[in-house]
Order: structure tokens, then C-alpha cells, then sequence
């Protein structure tokens, strides 16, 4: 089965290409980037997957995300390509708050995710599958004075996939363990991360400290 998920990569990364399009309407002038070499496309690549898996506002959601989808026997790529495109394509239009908004989404999934025994609802894997990548890409482009290039979109909605397929994939292989402690192990952290997910909430919600 892993094996499989990893074989359909490709066509995934396929149609990454294809929600990138939206960003190039993200509101703005564009940037200034002299040519379109190789080696400006990889630097752009590299900085949008830095971005996506760098930032605690998107990162710790989509790892939420994955741990809440370890129960399940294939990952729902279809609802995850939409949740990106709908996040990229309303970017610009997003609040300052979209990355509390993701972070708090994040925490209520994984404290779920430590409360109930996997796997999770169908339906909410479904939803949760849309709804955390589209506000982990909103977070990333909001307020954007200027259209980033495509290499750099490309490489954020690879991270994003990313940082969901390794905790789905890990806890899947973990659930595949005899006993019940597998299960146990995957709910402990699940309940850690809704407490780191609390306290970065409660940072970004209290903002910067007076003077800085």
C-alpha cells in the first residue's frame, strides 16, 4: 500500500503544476527577477519549500493533519489538491488572522485525533483534508504585495504535501504494529502537538512584545 501511495506522487506533483496557475493571480505587480535560468527557478523552488515547512503557522497544522490520516488505508489526495487550490487561489483575499485561523483548526484536529481511537471518521478526514492545506497556503501568501514566481508556488505546495505524507505515512507504518499500544503511542502525539499547537496560538494571538 505504501508503495502505491508513493507511485501515485508523481500525478500528484503533476497537478501541484496546475494549482500553482492561481498564484500567478495573486494581486500585486510582479517581482522583479532578471531571467528564468535553472538556477534562479531551483532557488525559487527551494524558498517556497523552505517557506511552507519553515513556518509554524502552516507547518504544525499539516502535521496535525497527517497524524489525523494515519488510520487511514489511502490519503485523500483529491480533497487536498482542492483545499491548495482554493487556499492559493484566495490568498490575497485572506485576513492578517488566516494563520491563527490555521493554527487553531490544527489544534482542534489533533486533540481529536488524541481523543478519539483511529482511524478517524471518513467525513472528517475529508473535511479536515480540504480545509488545513487550503489555510496552510492562505497563511503562507496573504497580504502579498507582489506575485510570487511559479517555482517558489510550485515549491510551497510541495512542501505542504510533504509535511502531510511523512506524519501519515510514519503513523501508518507505527499502526501497523501489534497490540494496542501502536494506537496509544499515536494519540500521545497527537496530544502533544495540540499543546505546542496551543501554545504558538497564544503567541500569535498576544503578537509582538511592547517596542519591538
Amino acid at each position: 500500500m505504501r508503495q502505491a501511495q508513493l507511485r501515485l506522487l508523481p500525478s500528484v506533483l503533476t497537478n501541484l503544476g496546475v494549482l500553482a496557475l492561481p498564484g500567478m493571480a495573486l494581486p500585486g505587480t510582479a517581482l522583479a527577477h532578471p531571467g528564468s535560468t535553472l538556477q534562479h527557478q531551483a532557488g525559487d523552488f527551494t524558498l517556497g519549500l523552505g517557506l511552507s515547512l519553515g513556518l509554524l503557522e502552516s507547518l504544525l497544522p499539516l502535521i496535525a493533519l497527517g497524524l489525523a490520516l494515519a488510520g487511514r488505508p489511502r490519503l485523500p489526495w483529491l480533497p487536498m489538491l482542492i483545499g491548495l487550490g482554493a487556499g492559493l487561489s484566495l490568498a490575497g483575499l485572506a485576513p492578517e488572522g488566516i494563520g491563527a485561523a490555521a493554527l487553531g483548526a490544527g489544534c482542534l484536529l489533533a486533540l481529536v485525533t488524541a481523543l478519539c481511537p483511529p482511524p478517524l471518521p471518513a467525513a472528517l478526514q475529508g473535511a479536515a483534508a480540504v480545509l488545513l492545506p487550503g489555510l496552510a497556503v492562505a497563511s503562507l501568501y496573504h497580504g502579498g504585495s507582489a506575485t510570487p514566481p511559479m517555482a517558489m508556488i510550485l515549491g510551497s505546495l510541495s512542501g505542504v504535501m510533504l509535511a502531510v505524507l511523512g506524519p501519515a505515512l510514519g503513523g501508518r507504518q507505527i499502526l501497523r504494529l501489534p497490540g494496542k499500544i501502536p494506537a496509544l503511542a499515536l494519540r500521545i502525539a497527537a496530544s502533544w502537538l495540540a499543546a505546542i499547537l496551543i501554545i504558538v496560538l497564544a503567541f500569535v494571538l498576544a503578537g509582538p512584545p511592547d517596542g519591538l
